[in-house]
């Protein structure tokens, strides 16, 4: 688990704030999927802790994959090429 310190902000009343965190992250396309989860932890929240879970959709461009099935046909021969890509989105 990694805290992240937070910005606190004082409302005008002065008996609430509000604390804002960031985080960036450099995603890749193996991020694809991925769960982060920010939760609150504060003494007044024991009871009903406070989060929220967001699961990341990275865009990445295919990566293609061609096959054959023989080395070296012989003419009259067919040839078949398989082609497998894998992208975000599909």
């Amino acid at each position: 688990m990694l805290c992240v310190p937070g910005a606190k902000e004082v409302n005008a009343s002065g008996k609430t704030f509000t604390v804002t965190s960031s985080l960036q992250l450099l995603v890749d396309r193996e991020d694809d999927g991925a769960a982060y989860t920010c939760k609150v932890d504060h003494v007044a929240l024991l009871q009903t802790p406070q989060q929220a879970t967001e699961v990341l959709e990275v865009h990445y461009a295919p990566c293609v994959v061609i096959t054959q099935s023989s080395t070296f046909p012989q003419e009259g021969q067919y040839l078949k090429l398989d082609c497998v890509s894998k992208g975000n989105p599909s």
